[in-house]
């Protein structure tokens, strides 16, 4: 019955990666904003997939972007900070604040 309910069971988490993670984004969040810690993060990411054709070569070529969101509930504003896929630093500049929300609904 063990192995069974272990097959059935689906992936499980990496709680210590998970942790690990969240405190580089954290962290980097903190060195790309001025007063970081007064927002809330979440983590996103992108994936562009392009299809190419030479002949009789085929393949494909995958671009994956991270993003750091951050929501200041105080000052109503969005901060987007994109990251390298590792983690390891931010990437090309810090797109500028939202704070304009009239057009989106609850």
């Amino acid at each position: 019955m063990g192995f069974f309910s272990k097959l059935f069971k689906g992936p499980e988490i990496d709680m210590e990666k998970s942790d690990a993670n969240a405190k580089k984004m954290r962290a980097l969040f903190h060195q790309a904003v001025g007063g970081g810690e007064d927002y809330r993060l979440i983590f996103g990411y992108t994936e562009d997939v392009s299809r190419f054709n030479y002949g009789f070569v085929h393949g494909s070529k995958t671009k994956i972007g991270n993003l750091l969101v951050g929501w200041n509930e105080e000052s109503q504003t969005i901060v987007v900070v994109p990251t390298v896929p590792d983690l390891s630093g931010c990437g090309a500049g810090l797109l500028p604040p939202l704070r304009n929300f009239e057009g989106i609904s609850k």
